[in-house]
């Protein structure tokens, strides 16, 4: 997938919560606000999230 950036939250047993590809143009920080939100939809309970720095 040559010019893709995947974005992928999971939770602590690695089942994916929400998936999101995007052109790889897309800034991390940009791409990953609807992700987040596609997850904090399919887990209302989710307090506390893990990134590495550029998130």
């Amino acid at each position: 997938m040559d010019g893709h950036k995947r974005h992928v939250a999971v939770d602590t047993l690695g089942l994916p919560l929400a998936v999101l590809v995007q052109a790889a143009s897309v800034q991390d920080p940009v791409g990953a606000a609807p992700m987040l939100a596609e997850a904090k939809a399919r887990a209302p309970d989710l307090q506390l999230l893990w990134a590495d720095a550029r998130y």
